[in-house]
């Protein structure tokens, strides 16, 4: 992380989204899971989803639609990656660790929340397998449970890119002329300049706060 901090060139841009259809979507999938499961003639059974799982879903959606931000810095140049695989930013009492769900394009939303729950586990009881570290395309680090709103994330290398995630908050905000209430976050792209460009960047999280407003994007596939 000090040789990311002072060899690459870090940008970070800051926006904010409302959460609304966010925070509703998740309310509406977890209710779901509380039914029984199919075995008891129920469609529930699973686990609760997080929003760092919602999140994840998100996120290689974005980067499988703006391959560029999947991509790594090398020693001969630029390498863009074919599988999204997005590390998630872990405070333990060994200090910050970043375990990494493979193939999180592919997989079904109460996939990645086990997926993550058994990572997320085994970092904060030590005992961490070195592959659970391998191969990470992208970061995601969600500071909102410690009520910080935006940050500047440093990239975990040799990422292109980190996505910081403060907390949802109600905020008044203009709405066809008139101020209302809304849950809003703010989202804060870290990106290496030697591998993506501001355009580029922008892009791509404005797709992210796109699809946090419109999280019913992902059942189109």
């Amino acid at each position: 992380m000090t040789q990311s901090a002072f060899t690459a060139p870090h940008v970070t841009l800051f926006t904010e989204a409302e959460a609304t259809n966010l925070v509703a979507a998740r309310d509406q999938l977890n209710a779901e899971l509380a039914l029984p499961p199919a075995a008891a003639g129920g469609t529930g059974g699973g686990a609760k989803l997080s929003y760092n799982t919602l999140l994840a879903a998100l996120v290689a959606r974005a980067l499988r639609e703006h391959p560029g931000v999947n991509a790594t810095w090398e020693t001969d140049g630029i390498r863009l990656l074919a599988e999204i695989n997005i590390a998630l930013a872990v405070d333990t009492e060994r200090g910050l660790m970043t375990p990494v769900l493979r193939g999180v394009d592919k997989l079904s939303l109460p996939a990645i929340q086990r997926g993550y729950s058994e990572l997320v586990a085994r970092a904060m009881a030590g005992k961490s397998l070195p592959d659970d570290f391998a191969g990470g395309t992208f970061t995601i680090t969600n500071l909102g449970a410690l009520e910080v709103d935006g940050f500047t994330p440093i990239i975990n290398p040799p990422q292109a890119a980190i996505l910081g995630v403060g907390r949802i908050v109600e905020k008044p905000v203009a709405r066809d002329g008139a101020v209302v209430i809304r849950p809003m976050v703010t989202l804060s792209l870290s990106f290496d300049h030697r591998v993506v460009d501001g355009a580029p960047a922008a892009k791509f999280l404005q797709r992210v706060k796109q699809l946090v407003e419109r999280p019913m994007a992902l059942v189109l596939g």
